[in-house]
């Protein structure tokens, strides 16, 4: 076992090399108060190991006491850190009040010598009260937000702020006052190493978490669309396709005369009808709904296990909520539309890919006849109106900018 000149030297830098680093996050990142705060708990972390490995040496008197109120400070900006670190807008001032009370009653077993061995017990006591606050905003986390290490990093917290509280019995029945002390007092020797392995971990979680977040807002850049907020193109038809051979209702819509929705109300107002039509989706459609922007003002559905009754009432639904909206664009009133087709994939030999293009069938057949329909892809009644499909097939030939846009 390391003796406690080298343990308290080879903590103290140790957690320089961790204040830096966290230093140098956030000078790359300066307007993040979260790392700003980590950054202000590692150096406090570093001058509390500083501070008592100056104690070892005989400097000065109240080294340990001293290290022990720049490690309880240390443990309020980690908590502020997280707590900003979830975009929370009340609790910074718990870990403040909890470090105001165990300053103000250290002081008071100083001055009067009540508890004269309590000081550093109710340093650590303050301290492993802020590591428990802690893990508890890891463990509650942020509301739809899935960072995978969250609940590790909050029994790292617990784990550190445990470790802290075994201490204190010790700290209190044979305290460290002078250097000899110190060097006495066998139980710093044995939990320096624990609780500077416990600081590293919570840190190397700030940086796992960070990570995680950078990682999933990538992700979601990749799979959903700015604008809505639903999968992209991409996405969709990756989500689709894993679970169209299971069967279920694949559905195409696309909001009527959006042309004339963007020369009237200008592409605010189109936005507007986009956002507000996605918003009445996720309202309505089940949870286990694949719901996804394909282009422009057209989205694909997939219903999983829907027959073709229940995925007819469940989009006539949708078609009624948004054809009794109102949108307010700059003072006028926005109503709009949609068309929809679909059908029951019931085939698990068939790809998305066909599915898809009879839905679009049934989609352009109701453009060409009315708006405002949901319609399920009926093959016989489509082979019936050959006019109809030779008129598509000529328009999507001569125009098809005109065709994806109708």
């Amino acid at each position: 076992m390391l003796d406690l000149k080298t343990a308290y030297l080879f903590s103290a830098y140790v957690n320089l090399f961790i204040a830096a680093t966290v230093t140098i996050g956030w000078l790359r990142s300066p307007k993040k108060r979260s790392i700003r705060h980590w950054a202000m708990s590692s150096w406090l972390k570093m001058m509390a190991s500083f501070v008592s490995a100056l104690g070892i040496f005989g400097l000065p008197y109240m080294a340990p006491d001293l290290g022990g109120l720049f490690f309880l400070a240390s443990t309020a900006f980690m908590f502020m850190g997280f707590v900003d670190f979830y975009g929370l807008r009340n609790g910074r001032g718990s870990s403040l009040a909890v470090s105001a009370v165990t300053i103000g009653l250290y002081g008071l077993c100083r001055i009067t010598g009540i508890v004269p061995t309590g000081g550093t017990a109710l340093l650590l006591l303050g301290a492993s009260i802020n590591l428990g606050m802690t893990s508890r905003v890891i463990r509650n986390g942020m509301a739809g937000e899935k960072l995978p290490s969250r609940k590790l990093a909050s029994f790292f917290l617990a784990c550190y702020a445990a470790a802290c509280i075994t201490v204190i019995p010790f700290a209190l029945l044979n305290p460290a006052g002078s250097a000899q002390r110190l060097i006495d007092a066998w139980w710093l020797q044995a939990s320096l190493v624990p609780l500077m392995l416990s600081n590293m971990a919570a840190y190397l979680m700030m940086l796992v978490l960070n990570l995680e977040r950078a990682t999933e807002a990538q992700r979601k850049l990749a799979n959903y669309d700015a604008l809505t907020g639903i999968l992209n193109r991409r996405a969709f038809l990756e989500a689709a396709e894993s679970k169209v051979a299971g069967g279920g209702a694949v559905a195409v819509i696309d909001l009527d005369h959006f042309k004339r929705i963007n020369d009237t109300f200008g592409h605010l107002g189109g936005d507007q009808a986009l956002v507000h039509f996605t918003a009445l989706g996720n309202a309505i459609l089940p949870g286990d709904a694949i719901f996804g922007r394909l282009g422009g003002e057209e989205f694909g559905l997939f219903l999983p296990g829907f027959d073709r009754d229940a995925a007819q009432a469940v989009l006539e639904e949708l078609r009624k909520r948004v054809e009794a909206t109102e949108i307010d664009v700059a003072g006028a009133r926005l109503t709009f539309t949609f068309s929809c087709g679909f059908i029951i994939a019931d085939n698990p030999e068939r790809d998305l890919d066909a599915w898809i293009a009879d839905a679009d069938c049934a989609l352009y057949a109701i453009k060409n006849t009315s708006r405002n329909r949901v319609m399920p892809f009926e093959p016989a009644a489509l082979l019936r109106n050959h006019a109809l499909l030779a008129k598509l097939k000529a328009r999507d030939d001569s125009d098809p900018i005109e065709a994806q846009s109708a």
